[in-house]
């Protein structure tokens, strides 16, 4: 379906770590014991909200059948804030 996509994979490959930076930093920058506010609320939900507006090209451009990766930092982000304010 697509030509060689070797030009974008190397971006591609850098961003993801990049994205886990940007989402640990957000998480660190909170207050512990403070994670249901409305920022982390609408941080979660716009990375949802991307992820399921992406979903559908994503799914058109590949033949993996796969789900796209903000799907995985989105769940990422949840756990990361569990670690952070954990009360144990």
């Amino acid at each position: 379906m697509w030509p060689e996509l070797s030009t974008p994979f190397i971006p591609g490959r850098l961003s993801c770590p990049l994205f886990c930076v940007a989402i640990a930093a957000n998480v660190a920058r909170s207050r512990r014991g403070e994670w249901l506010t409305y920022k982390n609320g609408r941080y979660l939900a716009l990375m949802l909200l991307f992820a399921a507006i992406s979903q559908a090209p994503y799914h058109k451009i590949s033949t993996s059948g796969s789900y796209n990766v903000l799907l995985t930092l989105a769940l990422g982000l949840v756990v990361a804030w569990g670690c952070h304010h954990r009360t144990s």
